[in-house]
């Protein structure tokens, strides 16, 4: 009987030690991951205007393509960006219009949402962007009596850029391009009604991006381009939405490519500001005679360009010093030759004999004919 009970006390007494081990080991694993933070999802939100039918017309010249009740179908979608690759889709939903009447017999809107599957929706979730369309209460002097909201939700933080996208078709649709720093460590981006200027810094960064066939390490940072070719500076320019030059859009898996003149003429700037001087940009940008850039704006830019701190350049080894290292590799012949590459200028990402940046504006040059928005 002593010996039964002396087991029965040894395996409580492991039972509870055994308890021990484990309760703490849950505790460890709770408490231990500080950095499920920077790998969280994250969750953007954006809304643009509906127009009613009545004021189509007025709306048709804008400088970011209008969205109208009549456009019965529209999408929404996030596109990530990484190193060499085009953007490629973390998210997309589509949104249908349906007319209806109230009791009163007043014709009225909803809206009907779906995925890529034409299942019907009611939630954003994992590659599922969710539209809703929903009257507009305030009272808007444009006419935008209605608006379409567009939420995507557990993207990933694993891509260099972002690219939000409003669109009905090819040819009509509102952007915004959000780079890693505006994302990351967020959880919810709400960006609210896009503007103008946001889809004309989108079409600059994607103008940009298709030159250099999305090489991430050429790119300039968005930030530059912000300090450059601000608010001020859009706001009195003359400026018409560059086309869409994909050739085979896909609604479900949309592409956005940009290679206007203007955007390229802006581009060409900073390119001289990062490769020659900024007193030259500066000049060039005084002398020019686009018809789209006013005084105003010249003034805005120059004034953006005298301000820029251009990046630091990496240490340069002195030329004695570089000689003295030649001398010792040539002397050594067991040694095999190096293999680095000898080191050159920045080269600019431009042609050098591209005259559209070519200041002197001869009559009928080509800056004097491509140059207007037209």
């Amino acid at each position: 009987m002593n010996s039964l009970k002396s087991n029965a006390l040894g395996v409580g007494l492991c039972c509870a030690l055994l308890a021990v081990v484990i309760s703490c080991g849950k505790v460890t694993q709770e408490v231990a991951p500080n950095d499920t933070k920077e790998r969280k999802d994250f969750t953007v939100t954006a809304v643009v205007n509906v127009v009613s039918s009545k004021n189509i017309a007025s709306t048709s010249n804008t400088t970011l393509p209008s969205f109208s009740i009549l456009d019965t179908t529209m999408y929404f979608a996030v596109s990530g960006i990484l190193d060499g690759e085009a953007p490629e889709i973390m998210s997309w939903g589509q949104g249908d219009i349906e007319e209806e009447k109230d009791p009163s017999e007043n014709i009225t809107f909803k809206s009907i949402a779906s995925n890529k599957n034409s299942v019907t929706i009611t939630a954003s979730n994992l590659k599922e962007s969710l539209l809703s369309l929903r009257e507009n209460r305030a009272k808007d002097p444009s006419g935008n009596a209605w608006i379409w909201s567009g939420r995507a939700s557990k993207l990933k933080h694993e891509k260099t850029g972002y690219l939000v996208q409003f669109f009905t078709d090819k040819d009509k649709f509102q952007l915004v391009y959000l780079d890693e720093t505006e994302v990351s460590g967020n959880t919810l981006i709400s960006l609210e009604t896009i503007t103008p200027y946001d889809n004309f810094m989108a079409t600059l960064v994607l103008t940009d991006l298709t030159r250099i066939e999305y090489a991430l390490k050429d790119r300039i940072p968005v930030k530059t381009l912000k300090h450059l070719f601000t608010p001020e500076f859009y706001d009195n320019i003359t400026y018409k939405q560059a086309p869409n030059t994909v050739s085979n859009f896909r609604l479900k898996t949309p592409q956005f490519e940009f290679k206007n003149t203007l955007e390229t003429t802006l581009l060409k700037i900073v390119d001289t500001i990062h490769n020659t001087d900024k007193t030259e940009a500066e000049e060039m940008v005084r002398k020019a005679k686009w018809t789209w850039m006013n005084e105003k704006a010249k003034k805005e830019l120059v004034a953006a360009i005298t301000s820029y701190k251009l990046p630091e350049s990496p240490v340069e080894v002195s030329t004695e010093e570089n000689k003295s290292e030649q001398d010792i590799k040539t002397d050594d012949k067991a040694k095999p030759k190096s293999q680095t590459p000898p080191k050159t200028s920045k080269k600019s990402r431009f042609n050098s004999d591209d005259d559209e940046m070519n200041m002197d504006n001869r009559p009928g040059s080509e800056i004097d004919m491509d140059l207007d928005p037209e």
